[in-house]
């Protein structure tokens, strides 16, 4: 049996009618209503039709065209095989409908009684490309297969006509994807990273060239990382975060700090027996341990009252210090009972030196600093600890953008 396609008109509405070219005993299909005034189009399954009630039950329905999307073919299916699909998902979730929607915007989902589920098109047209990949890549692997089989057997008469690391490379580059991006595991990511590896040490056979392409990426990648570091401590910021939720940022973006940090261990017990614990202690290349203590942008910096005309921390920050000192304390002159302590508890491949470490205490805001006076004599405070950086959180946000802005200027 032949089956053709014909068009109808009903007023301002369109239809295609599959027919039979034999016209014995076939009744007319229809598979598209289209009413272009409305800018809808109704598609019919073939496969959703009951030839007893001579109706289908079923449809999808596109918004926002006037005529058939390239997805849609006019004899009554949608390319890539995914009329197979969306049938089988008309059928098995008992739904009346499909909707399909130009406008971007639109709402996507099932409605509030599963009758009917609605997506955008630009989600339904990358999911057809991904589908026309998918099948493009099993064809090739197809003939890659009867290939090697007929080459098996008789190398002379069947050779391999098409490089197979062509097919390969093609596959990948049709592959890449970022909607999977999120998806990927650690251990996937990690293969990614060597795949990069070894194009940068296989491509390249020239070392400016190598070092050129490894700085640019750098260059792009560090630049990402800042603009979300960035994002991530604003938002900490704007929602007044918890002493836990900044210490977890800032041991994620050891840079943030200072760039000669390449390790963090949080909560030491810096008490040698107290229950009070700094909040984590940083490694530096030479694998010295400075200390590292959070307070909220909120702590009070300097007292309200002048003494002697002169302004000076108020007692929420002298309690900081005073802890952060006597961590200091403890640590130096308990060195090797700390540096025992950390070996034994914590799984590092390399030792770990407590001599003369150094703290940072971030606290406070330069917004309670309202007048030269204040800003003097913080200053004058803050400059009196030789081995305790104190670092406002507004200070802190502007490294991070000063950061980004030598990695722009490096890129340009």
């Amino acid at each position: 049996m032949t089956l053709r396609i014909k068009k109808q008109k009903e007023n301002s509405t369109t239809l295609y009618l599959l027919t039979n070219s034999e016209r014995k005993g076939f009744v007319d299909i229809i598979t598209y209503r289209i009413d272009k005034n409305k800018r809808e189009i109704s598609f019919y399954p073939p496969e959703t039709y009951n030839p007893v009630t001579k109706k289908n039950n079923k449809s999808i329905v596109i918004f926002g065209f006037n005529k058939l999307p390239p997805e849609f073919h006019e004899k009554g299916y949608i390319k890539s095989g995914a009329s197979y699909y969306l049938v089988k998902l008309l059928n098995d979730y008992s739904l009346k409908k499909i909707e399909i929607h130009l406008d971007p915007s639109s709402t996507i989902g099932f409605d509030s009684k599963k009758e009917i589920l609605r997506f955008t098109y630009n989600i339904f047209s990358a999911w057809i490309q991904s589908l026309q990949i998918a099948s493009n890549e099993a064809k090739r692997e197809r003939v890659i297969i009867v290939k090697k089989f007929f080459n098996s057997i008789d190398p002379n008469e069947f050779p391999t006509s098409e490089n197979n690391t062509n097919i390969v490379r093609k596959r990948l580059l049709e592959s890449l994807n970022e909607n999977i991006i999120e998806s990927l595991l650690p251990d996937e990511i990690s293969k990614i990273d060597t795949f990069f590896e070894q194009i940068i040490e296989k491509k390249y056979k020239a070392k400016i060239k190598k070092t050129e392409i490894v700085n640019k990426n750098s260059i792009k990648f560090g630049s990402k990382a800042i603009e979300n570091a960035i994002q991530s401590f604003e938002n900490l910021i704007n929602k007044n975060a918890s002493e836990e939720e900044y210490g977890s940022f800032l041991l994620k973006n050891l840079f943030v700090i200072d760039s000669r940090y390449i390790h963090a261990i949080p909560q030491i017990n810096l008490t040698l027996g107290g229950k009070r614990l700094c909040d984590f202690g940083l490694i530096d290349f030479d694998y010295n341990l400075d200390i590292f203590e959070i307070k909220k942008p909120s702590t009070r910096l300097l007292s309200k009252s002048i003494d002697r005309g002169n302004y000076y921390f108020h007692s929420d920050c002298v309690k900081a210090v005073t802890q952060i000192e006597k961590y200091l304390y403890n640590a130096e002159s308990k060195q090797a009972v700390l540096e025992r302590d950390l070996k034994r508890k914590i799984e590092l491949n390399f030792p770990i030196n407590v001599i003369k470490p150094k703290a940072f205490l971030i606290i406070g805001n330069s917004e309670q600093l309202d007048n030269d006076k204040k800003k003097e004599d913080f200053r004058i405070l803050r400059n009196s600890y030789k081995n305790i950086e104190i670092i406002l959180y507004d200070e802190l946000l502007n490294r991070i953008r000063n950061l980004k802005n030598r990695l722009i200027s490096k890129d340009n």
